[in-house]
């Protein structure tokens, strides 16, 4: 990086701040102590970091990091934390279309705002490419050029679905209620019991922002339902869903805190009238589809969407899904084995409804 760079994107920033313009003398001066210290290393073409600079930065950047820039900040983080989940997450994006969000200062406010860029193509010409990784290091190249989320599509390169995915969403009027994350987790439970009685292998995991999503790994023998039929088991296992909420100790709870039935809803278009329920999303499952890998980091809140056992789920808190906090507890990050996949049959299963 050369002088000029640190020195605009620096300047940028602490007049945004309102702290004014540093003399250039300042920047030399500072950027000698670095040297001097260890921390980075000079030469003809401009400054380069050490090794020991991650050590030094990691020291403090936890406890100041809503004082930092947002989008510099996560790709500090990612360049640390991927790695570690790499290879956990290869499952999830080998051989199928990806996108992958790149991150960078917001124009209106450069600390704290984000603005991103979601990559769909690795090339344009002369036709368009879909995007993919085959190894870690396709992660790694991905993750060093600002790419800090990773979206896969629901289907493979041929465009047959092999993902089945139930998306489960706070609406607006409930998101930021006590009750909220008790509620969203208490449903992801449901779902994966649901899709578990109907001989699915479902893997639960919270979505990085303020939902959960529960997902199928299907099987790719046998006769692959459409898109159409996808979406009509996500509608079954909503009505399912919906069932044992209001037959049971939850929809009690629900009632005593305020909310009215129902509680779930499985229709996305109109934002206002699902504000007090919990969105069961269906719109995944459709070509070009997609939702967040297991493992990504979310572009926007910098949480992880990290796999969530049956037996963790109900003592879930965002601080679990806290990347830095995974990578300095080396027990706070599990990673569990590739869930099975799940039979084409066991959907029908979930179609034909309660008996």
């Amino acid at each position: 990086m050369t002088f000029d760079h640190v020195k605009e994107k620096v300047t940028r920033d602490m007049a945004f701040l309102g702290e004014g313009e540093p003399a250039e003398a300042q920047y030399r001066e500072a950027l000698a102590s670095l040297v001097k210290e260890g921390l980075i290393a000079q030469d003809s073409k401009g400054f380069y970091r050490l090794p020991p600079l991650d050590a030094y930065v990691r020291g403090f950047a936890g406890a100041i990091k809503n004082s930092l820039n947002r989008s510099y900040f996560l790709v500090y983080v990612a360049e640390r934390y991927y790695p570690r989940v790499a290879e956990a997450m290869l499952p999830y994006l080998v051989d199928r279309p990806i996108s992958a969000v790149k991150v960078f200062s917001g124009k209106e406010d450069p600390i704290r705002e984000v603005y991103p860029i979601f990559v769909r193509y690795s090339k344009y010409k002369p036709r368009p490419v879909h995007l993919a990784v085959n190894d870690a290091s396709d992660v790694m190249g991905l993750v060093h050029d600002h790419c800090v989320d990773f979206v896969p599509y629901v289907h493979g390169l041929d465009g047959r679905p092999n993902v089945f995915l139930v998306d489960l969403d706070l609406g607006e009027g409930i998101a930021s209620a006590p009750f909220a994350l008790e509620f969203a987790r208490d449903a992801a439970s449901l779902v994966g019991d649901i899709l578990s009685e109907a001989g699915c292998h479902p893997l639960i995991k919270f979505s990085g922002s303020r939902g959960f999503q529960v997902l199928c790994r299907m099987s790719s023998s046998g006769e692959a339902m459409g898109f159409e039929r996808l979406r009509e088991a996500v509608r079954a296992v909503q009505g399912e869903l919906e069932a044992r909420i209001t037959e049971g100790a939850i929809g009690r709870r629900l009632a005593s805190q305020g909310l009215d039935e129902p509680y779930t809803t499985s229709e996305v278009a109109d934002r206002g009238a699902r504000a007090r329920r919990l969105l069961v999303d269906w719109s995944s499952m459709k070509p070009e589809g997609d939702y967040r890998a297991p493992f990504s980091l979310h572009h926007r809140t910098g949480l992880v969407s990290v796999p969530i056992s049956e037996a963790d789920l109900a003592s879930f808190t965002l601080e679990k899904a806290d990347p830095l906090a995974m990578i300095e507890n080396p027990t706070g990050l599990q990673l569990p084995e590739t869930v099975p996949k799940t039979k084409w049959d066991a959907l029908s299963v979930l179609l034909r409804g309660r008996n």
